[in-house]
């Protein structure tokens, strides 16, 4: 059985006014993120995860992969993938399981489970 997080951190922030969006806002010293994402790679189950980032050309441009590199170890890193997001979640959503459905074979689909998380919300 495969095992998939799917990551929604494609949005901007605009509607919290802060400069940076709330996926990247601290609690206690680790971005929102990161704490979404971990709870997903330290779980007892086997997860990979599917980062929906923000999307070409952005009013927010972000570095997403050395982000990652600085933050998660090897092991973790390797279990991770990011995409492009779209301009809206629904959007994300759909570019996220058009990728899974490229990456999983049709005998998989079975035996294949996929959590969608916005990462906003640890």
């Amino acid at each position: 059985m495969k095992n998939y997080a799917v990551l929604l951190a494609a949005g901007t922030g605009s509607r919290t006014g802060a400069e940076i969006p709330k996926q990247l806002i601290k609690i206690n010293g680790k971005e929102i993120i990161l704490l979404s994402l971990e709870i997903f790679l330290k779980s007892k189950i086997n997860f990979e995860a599917v980062v929906v980032a923000t999307p070409p050309p952005s009013v927010f441009k972000f570095d997403w992969n050395n982000f990652f590199k600085k933050n998660l170890v090897n092991g973790e890193i390797e279990k991770l993938r990011i995409i492009t997001g779209g301009e809206t979640r629904q959007q994300s959503v759909d570019n996220s399981i058009k990728y899974l459905k490229n990456i999983i074979s049709p005998a998989e689909t079975e035996n294949t489970v996929v959590f969608i998380h916005d990462s906003a919300r640890p």
